[in-house]
């Protein structure tokens, strides 16, 4: 028995036709996530199912409810153990009800490969292990399934079930994951989350090309301006990829991390040649006051919503990493209206480069890194 596990019944018309249409006299079921309900759709090709799947449709532009995981791990586990194979929505897809449910398929479905829909995923190119390129008439008959049921979530672009242009594939693509690659691409798309931290090293900081270049250069950077002695607290150190290095040159690091997971790891990692704390960077100004002779915050201004807190930071020397465009739209701003410090050094640590992620599952471009080096302003110097 084939399965399909999708989100909203819209989305059996807009990146699964080519399932739809193949194998017509093979039985097809189908679990509508956010309904919570499954459907078996009649033999035949596309057309007949779709006929079916309209039924299913509702009138409103809103999600049906939130996911309710528990009924869909119930309904997966009555299906999946019968499947022979199973078609879902992409962990990296940009919206993330449909990532939560490509997301659970996966786990769901541990044992064997998914195959999983690109579906809107514009910062990733996932590299395809099916590709079905449509008809003209099989595209015509998703727009008329779009025209006659679905002409709302087309129509109100602030809807969370709008449907955009390139949410209706007319390539249908489709990417076999295992579990723990979905579970990857799910960390990734949550990296702001602290579902990031659900892997281990999520960022590929041990193997890409790209990230161990900026984290050597990043040491390196760092180690031209400080002597081995002076105190370095490191702030978002995630699981010590820099940490390493930085003890590798000889400096005294204070690890910290705020999340859990990647705390563990770090502290494994580092195995006591640094000391590790949870701080983030408000514990570390506001509550501990830790003096140093140096700050880090490398790639984690991104978690920092007030960069006014950084003229309260206890040190001479305050390090910074980020992309381009942060640099211009957030750190120079910044820097231009503190009282506390002043540009010392600017520089390209690495170039915007093209890198896989996920091992060689996807590849997105990197942004680049700048390193903003800041000292502070003597009293009375200003």
């Amino acid at each position: 028995m084939k399965v399909i596990v999708a989100c909203y019944p819209e989305d059996l018309a807009t990146e699964f036709l080519s399932v739809l249409d193949s194998s017509p006299s093979e039985p097809l079921q189908v679990v509508l996530a956010a309904q919570g309900s499954a459907v078996q759709l009649p033999p035949g090709g596309a057309a007949a199912r779709l006929a079916a799947v309209a039924r299913h449709m509702d009138a409103t532009t809103q999600p049906d409810r939130p996911i309710d995981r528990s009924r869909l791990a119930s309904l997966l586990s009555t299906l999946l153990h019968q499947s022979t194979a199973v078609w879902t929505h992409c962990p990296a897809d940009e919206r993330r009800d449909r990532a939560t449910v490509g997301w659970l398929t996966a786990l769901a479905r541990s044992g064997s490969a998914v195959l999983h829909a690109v579906g809107v995923s514009s910062h990733y190119q996932l590299l395809s292990d099916v590709t079905v390129p449509l008809s003209t008439d099989q595209i015509r008959l998703k727009l008329d399934f779009l025209y006659d049921h679905a002409s709302a979530l087309v129509r109100d672009d602030l809807a969370p079930r709008h449907i955009p242009t390139e949410a209706v594939a007319s390539c249908e693509r489709f990417v076999s994951l295992t579990a723990a690659e979905a579970d990857h691409l799910h960390a990734l798309l949550h990296s702001m989350d602290d579902d990031a931290s659900l892997i281990a090293d999520p960022w590929n900081f041990r193997h890409s090309r790209y990230e161990c270049e900026r984290l050597r250069r990043t040491a390196e950077w760092v180690s031209r301006h400080i002597t081995p002695g002076g105190l370095l607290v490191e702030v978002g150190s995630c699981e010590g990829a820099l940490t390493g290095r930085l003890l590798a040159a000889g400096h005294q690091v204070l690890a910290c991390e705020p999340n859990d997971r990647f705390r563990a790891r770090l502290t494994e990692a580092v195995q006591q040649r640094a000391d590790i704390a949870a701080y983030s960077l408000e514990d570390l100004v506001h509550v501990r006051a830790v003096r140093a002779t140096a700050y880090l915050l490398i790639e984690m201004l991104y978690y920092v919503d007030d960069l006014s807190i950084m003229d309260n930071v206890p040190s001479t020397l305050l390090f910074l990493a980020v992309n381009g465009e942060e640099q211009r739209q957030r750190v120079d701003p910044w820097l231009a209206a503190s009282p506390a410090w002043e540009l010392l050094e600017r520089v390209e640590l690495v170039a915007p480069c093209i890198d896989f992620v996920c091992g060689d599952r996807a590849y997105r471009r990197k942004e680049g890194c700048i390193g903003v080096l800041c000292r502070r302003v003597e009293a009375g110097s200003a």
